[in-house]
Formats: C-alpha cells, structure tokens, sequence
C-alpha cells in the first residue's frame, strides 16, 4: 500500500489529521502494515494507518478491487449494517469509485442498516447483482469487516481476496479515479414488505387475541424491522435502551424507574451483533427489586417450539411442517430424541453450515451458540428476525392460555427433561491452544471424576470457533470443549442429571480454573537441561 508521504499529501489541507497521523506514524510499528484478509472478509478496527480502515484507505481498497474487475461491467451491491457511523460515507465513496471505474454499483434508499439475512433475500429478488460488498461488526469490540459475497449470496473463494491484496499492495493516490454521482437506489421499504411477507409465513398460528408485548434491545439496524415484523403480526412492543459488556449477557437488569413500563412485559429479545442470532429473556418474578430478565436456555426453547408446533392445532395454512430436526453435540440430545420419538419426526447429531449436504433435507437446525436455521430457504440460514417472528407466534398463544415461559416449561418438559446444561468459559491465549489438547487427550479423569469416552472434533471449525472434544463420564453426563478465535477464551459445556444439582459441573469448573490459570498468557517453554 502506500507509503508515509502520501498520507501527508492526502490530508495536506487538514492540519489537525497531519499532526495526529505524524504522531501516529512514530508511535505505531504497524502504520504502513495493510489489511488482515479471513475468509471472505477484510477485517480491521477504525482509525489511521494502511491496517485500519479510513476514508483514505476505503478508496485505496475500493480502487483495488475496481482494478481486479476491471472491464466486467458488474452490478455491484454495496451494503452496511449501520453499526458504525462511518459505514455510509465509506459505502458512498466505494460507489462514487465503481461508477468512475465503469461499473453499476446499486445502494438501498438512504443507506438503510440492513442484515447478511435481507442480503440473501434481495439477491434471490432482483436478478442479475453479480457481487455484494457488505461493511459490517466484525467481533462484538471494535473489529469490522468488508466481506465480498457472490451473486448468490455466498462468500467468495479466497483467491480472491489475495488477488484484491496484490493489487492493493501497488495501488497509490494517483490510481484512484472517483467522482460524484448517485448510484442506483434500491427500494428497501418495499423490499423490506416482502420480506416481512415471507418471514410471517413460518408463523403456526394465523389469528387470535394478540395480547402479548414484547422487549427488544434497540440497536442501529433492527428498528425498522422489528416494527414491519411486529406491525404485521399485530403484536405489541417496546424498545429497551441498554448497553452491554457482551453479546449475550445471562441477565438484563432495567432501571427501577422503567417498572411501571415494563410491568406486563415477559420477555425481551436481544440480536446478536450480527443478526444470526436471537437471545430471549424471561422476567424474573421472585427476589428482584427491578426488572430483570434472564436468559432462556436454547434447548428449553426449541423443545418447548417443536410441543407448541406439533401439539396445537395449526391456523396457518401457509407454514410449513418441521419433520427434520439437526442439533450439536453440545445440546440436549436426550431430550430431543424424546420429542422426535412422540411427534414422530426425524432426529440427527452433528454439525451444520450454510450450504451443507444434507441443508435440503434438514428443516430445523440449532446449535448451543443460539444459531437456529430453517431449511426451508437459502436465505432463511440463521436469520434472527424469522426467529423473533416464531417465537413470538408461540410466546402469544401461551399467553392467551395464561402461561408464562416456566408454567410451559414445567407443563411440556416436566416428565422427558431430567438434564442440567450450565457453560462457563476461562480465557486462554491461541499460542496455549495445542498444549491444552495435548493434555486434555492424555486425561484418564478430570478432577478424579472418571472419563468414559472421548470425541475428538478438532477437525470442526465454524464462525471463529474450533470445536475441541466431547468427554464422556456417567450416562448423559458429558463435558463439551471448544475455542473462541474472537473472544480468545475456551468455552465449556455441561450436562449432567439433575439430581446431581450441578456438583458435576462446579467440579469441573474448579478443576479448569487451576488447569488454565497459566493459559492467559503465552506460554513460554522450559529449557532442556542438556541444551
């Protein structure tokens, strides 16, 4: 990329960003590095340098990739989901540089937030958009992504992306040629309709009283969803205005002055930072001065769906039967063999991605992550607001009946649910990784609690997570292991019977605290004494 002189030339005329980025350029070994590439997507944080993403290097990046397709002509969709303020004028220059290079970039009216979901269904809509540059969080923190899809929706090979590198490491100032000019505007209000459209068919009930009231967490993209998808259910909602430390948090606590608003709320929903997934909290009735919600756990709420959908009677001619069902290792297998035993339907284990073999033919998968597809459409892969949709379907209809989630929990799980899922995390760094397999494949016991059986899974990597082993003690109880790339921490989880009142898990949560405590840091290896 370019070098030091041309940021001085490029911000000649802003004497403030000249004296930052000289500061900058001393203090920071990295300034003239360029862009980290994974997968489909160039990823940095916000600021200067050639490493992080700018005005100056989005047009740098844009002019690259220009380059790279040059002469084609392509309809090129650009896209961002509004969660930095930046995002509309860095889409704005990508286009204004594709329009002054020959090519037919296409943006949605005022720069609607949108999510990777509508992507897909907008490409399935209009024909002929033959790419997608998508900005968007890339990690819960401060990290962000420019991720290249094809046509259909799906990432583009990673050759690609070393193609638009070599290109980016030789583009200057004086390649990019941009001007001005309005791209083609696709209609979101009316895409947005349609949308909600489709998304409302996978509802089970049709009509009724609507008497429920749901919480979401506003954010800068779900708003305009969450009102067409409420709106045409008929349902009524409130914005929740938190901030939090984590994605998912394990409680939500609202100020007491918010008790007389919330009062006949019983659940708040919350979007993963990238709108693949959906948290759902219920109200926490006894020994809360404030309002609080906590997090239901995702096996209580797919198996609670799969008895609402094949147990009350369906009003809505156009939703489809769920006869497939596919979850991980790491969820309550038991328990959902039991449900597909009575209902009658098709029960597997195993892993799940976007364009999977058997993706035809399975019509509900979840994982312990909270990611919850329906088959049933290409776009339909872990869209959070299809979720919103369908469960508040069902969390209304229990209220007609005067139900709350534990009184559904206690009248459908009661008699096929005798397990306990608890997780727990510790952080450890990547360089620690292989010496934590090297010593958890050697264990005969962990915390003298007998090991049965091992799965090893380490071949399985999917949305910056590694999945490690499966460790196997008494009947149904198990210890699962797994490593977040973004969150750098190991992550555990538990089953075990409930008669043991969650001993298994304390135990070994003790025990991985001691194992790991070194883990933070890298570790640095012992010398050889005959070295």
């Amino acid at each position: 990329m370019i070098d030091f002189k041309q940021w001085e030339i490029y911000f000649m005329k802003n004497k403030k960003v000249l004296k930052t980025i000289n500061n900058l350029y001393r203090e920071d070994k990295n300034f003239l590095n360029s862009f980290s590439y994974i997968n489909n997507s160039f990823v940095a944080t916000l600021g200067f340098g050639n490493y992080k993403f700018n005005e100056l290097t989005i047009k740098l990046w844009a002019q690259a990739l220009a380059d790279e397709l040059k002469g084609q002509n392509l309809k090129i969709l650009i896209a961002h989901d509004g969660s930095n303020d930046n995002f509309s004028s860095y889409t704005n220059s990508i286009s204004n540089i594709f329009k002054a290079n020959k090519m037919q970039p296409f943006v949605f009216f005022k720069q609607a937030p949108i999510s990777k979901n509508f992507i897909k269904f907008v490409l399935n809509k209009i024909d002929g958009i033959n790419l997608v540059i998508y900005l968007s969080k890339y990690t819960y923190d401060n990290n962000y992504a420019i991720s290249i899809f094809d046509g259909r929706g799906m990432p583009v090979a990673f050759k690609f992306l070393e193609k638009i590198v070599n290109r980016l490491d030789s583009t200057t100032l004086n390649d990019i040629n941009e001007f001005e000019d309005e791209a083609n505007f696709l209609d979101f209000n009316k895409l947005l309709n349609e949308y909600v459209a489709e998304i409302i068919k996978y509802n089970h009930t049709q009509s009724g009283n609507k008497l429920i009231t749901i919480g979401i967490v506003l954010d800068n993209l779900s708003e305009s969803f969450i009102k067409r998808i409420m709106g045409k259910n008929d349902i009524g909602y409130q914005f929740v205005k938190n901030k939090f430390l984590e994605d998912k948090p394990k409680v939500i606590n609202l100020p007491l002055t918010s008790t007389a608003k919330f009062k006949n709320i019983n659940y708040i929903f919350k979007f993963s930072y990238d709108f693949q997934k959906l948290y759902i909290y219920k109200k926490i009735r006894r020994f809360s001065f404030v309002p609080r919600y906590e997090l239901i756990d995702i096996n209580e709420l797919i198996a609670n769906y799969l008895i609402f959908i094949n147990s009350i009677l369906k009003t809505n001619d156009l939703a489809k039967n769920i006869q497939a069902i596919k979850s991980t290792l790491f969820t309550k297998n038991n328990l959902f063999e039991s449900i597909a035993k009575k209902y009658d339907l098709s029960y597997n284990v195993g892993f799940f991605y976007e364009g999977s073999q058997d993706s035809e033919i399975i019509n509900l998968f979840f994982n312990e992550n909270y990611e919850i597809n329906l088959g049933f459409s290409h776009s339909r892969y872990g869209d959070a607001f299809l979720a919103a949709s369908i469960f508040t379907d069902m969390f209304n209809y229990y209220e007609t009946q005067h139900m709350k989630f534990d009184d559904i929990k206690n009248h459908n799980l009661i008699q096929i649910d005798d397990l306990l899922i608890s997780n727990f995390s510790f952080v450890c760094d990547p360089k620690n990784l292989e010496s934590f397999e090297t010593k958890i494949f050697s264990q005969v016991t962990l915390n003298q609690i007998p090991v049965t059986k091992v799965d090893d899974l380490r071949e399985n990597i999917f949305n910056k997570e590694k999945y490690l082993a499966k460790i196997h003690f008494e009947s149904n109880e198990w210890i699962g292991i797994k490593y977040s790339y973004e969150l750098k921490r190991l992550l555990f989880v538990c089953q075990e019977n409930k008669k043991t009142r969650g001993n298994l898990s304390q135990n070994l949560k003790k025990y991985f605290a001691t194992t790991l405590r070194n883990y933070v840091k890298p570790i640095i290896p012992e010398l050889d004494e005959s070295e």
